[in-house]
């Protein structure tokens, strides 16, 4: 769950680029990530790779550097297949294929977990394994997915050789490399004068007619038609804003998620980077290596709800007498920033009231907006509430109703927004409905954190920083202490190529 910034020379100090990220493989004891320097033979390249790869898989060169994120793009469909016996086969053996019963392929997996056995039966037919089974019109069939990258994923690293060797020098030579890389990601890269953004994978081109969040027939009339080119994916360089910024985010208007990604909203964790960076090269402004190692920094601590809900939350809130002092707390929190830090390092959050409300009311808050309409169907949406610090992990704010809430919230109050929706309301309909229901949720809220701390004063609320605390898997012998809660890569380099 990585991230990265980078700045264009236009706004960065000197003239010179500046991007500054890395990936997010989760923390373990010892690393499965290693810093890597090879120089020799006409490379001379340093980094980071994952154990036992010879390549330097994200670092930099003499003349650029380069890193990525998770991309979540849509490059595996599901087909339903028709079963069928095949000559001399078990009955329902197979499966129906442009005109003939095609056998499925069938073996018996055995590994350990811990110390448990598991055994798993696997089905595979002509487009991948079986995922699942269902009926159509009362007829059995199977389900299998397919996945343009399925036993070709060692073909990627003919790119980190090409990057190694140092080829790539500027953003379109990049692009072509990284054109190699059959995975789904989102690259950044930067050298003397340019940045630029791809997104590597093989993507499908479908058939008409195929929608790709459905299900289409195996039988063979609706099989891919080859991979989209590499013009045909995203791909920028040096944009007017002066800067990008990737966190998972969704890659560009109009282009498929994954199945299994339903979090793509206005609000994404992106944005705490975007709040950072943009005053950074606002107007005539030259941005520091320095100032942009900061705003990473900053977004690391930052309660992404604290940014982008309170502001439009508060508006509802205060107007109720009774609750304008618990909108100031948060009001002021967001102001601060929406940290969830100790900087003094005493065992408590700074604002750890204004965190304490926060956390405790957000899903008391969306049960109170949307259960008029989504009542026992939170489970069918395929979203959580809420992508929570305390997971031990770091990472956090990638997935949950953020944006959800704070549309509906801005339709109920009458302001802008793209697209409104045109079936859920928040509170069920009107916007007394909506302010009614917000307000009640915050009460019952400080209701109940008084019977925890014994006060309505939030100064009695107190939170536990240890349970959002980054814990290390054990990956062998090594032991490593906790560290404070920051949701940021597990390796990171800034970057400034300045000779």
């Amino acid at each position: 769950m990585s991230n990265w910034l980078a700045i264009t020379g236009k706004h960065a100090e000197d003239g010179r680029p500046i991007m500054v990220g890395g990936p997010q493989t989760g923390y373990f004891a010892p690393e499965p990530l290693l810093e890597l320097a090879l120089q020799g033979g006409g490379v001379n390249v340093r980094g980071m790779t994952p154990a036992g790869v010879p390549y330097v898989v994200i670092g930099h060169t003499p003349d650029y550097a380069w890193t990525a994120t998770s991309g979540g793009s849509d490059l595996a469909d599901v087909y339903v297949e028709r079963l069928c016996t095949p000559p001399g086969g078990a009955a329902n053996d197979g499966t129906l294929f442009r005109g003939a019963c095609v056998s499925m392929v069938h073996r018996t997996d055995t590994w350990m977990a811990g110390t448990t056995p598991v055994v798993a039966e696997v089905w595979r037919t002509v487009h991948g394994p079986v995922v699942g089974t269902a009926t159509v019109g009362g007829t059995p069939v199977v389900l299998a997915r397919k996945r343009t990258s399925f036993g070709l994923e060692g073909d990627s690293g003919v790119a980190y050789v090409q990057l190694n060797d140092n080829v790539a020098q500027t953003a379109t030579q990049f692009r072509d490399v990284m054109a190699r890389n059959n995975a789904t990601l989102n690259w950044a890269y930067v050298n003397r004068e340019e940045i630029a953004y791809f997104q590597s994978g093989a993507y499908p081109r479908r058939a008409r007619g195929v929608d790709p969040d459905f299900p289409a027939w195996g039988t063979g009339e609706w099989e891919w038609e080859g991979l989209l080119s590499a013009t045909e994916q995203p791909f920028a360089i040096d944009p007017a804003e002066g800067f990008m910024t990737s966190w998972n985010n969704k890659p560009a208007r109009e282009w498929r998620a994954a199945d299994g990604a339903h979090d793509y909203t206005s609000v994404y964790r992106s944005l705490l980077l975007d709040a950072r960076v943009a005053p950074l090269v606002k107007g005539k402004r030259r941005a520091t290596l320095a100032e942009a190692v900061g705003a990473m920094g900053l977004a690391a601590t930052t309660d992404l709800r604290g940014q982008e809900i309170v502001p439009e939350v508060v508006g509802i809130v205060r107007r109720a007498r009774d609750l304008r002092p618990y909108a100031a707390l948060l009001r002021d929190w967001q102001r601060r920033g929406s940290h969830r830090l100790d900087r003094n390092q005493d065992g408590r959050y700074d604002d750890e009231a204004a965190v304490a409300l926060m956390d405790a009311w957000w899903e008391p808050l969306i049960h109170a907006m949307f259960d008029p309409q989504l009542d026992g169907l939170y489970d069918v949406v395929g979203v959580g509430f809420h992508d929570a610090p305390s997971n031990h992990l770091g990472s956090a704010f990638q997935s949950g109703y953020y944006g959800t809430v704070k549309k509906a919230l801005r339709q109920a109050r009458g302001r802008t927004v793209k697209e409104k929706y045109r079936a859920l309301r928040c509170g069920g309909g009107t916007r007394k409905d909506c302010y009614r229901a917000v307000q009640a949720s915050l009460r019952a809220t400080v209701a109940t954190l008084a019977a925890r701390f014994g006060s309505t004063d939030p100064s009695a609320w107190h939170v536990d920083p240890t349970e959002d605390e980054i814990r290390f898997s054990a990956g062998g012998v090594a032991l490593a202490s906790p560290l404070p809660w920051q949701n940021r890569p597990t390796f990171q380099q800034a970057v400034q190529i300045r000779d």
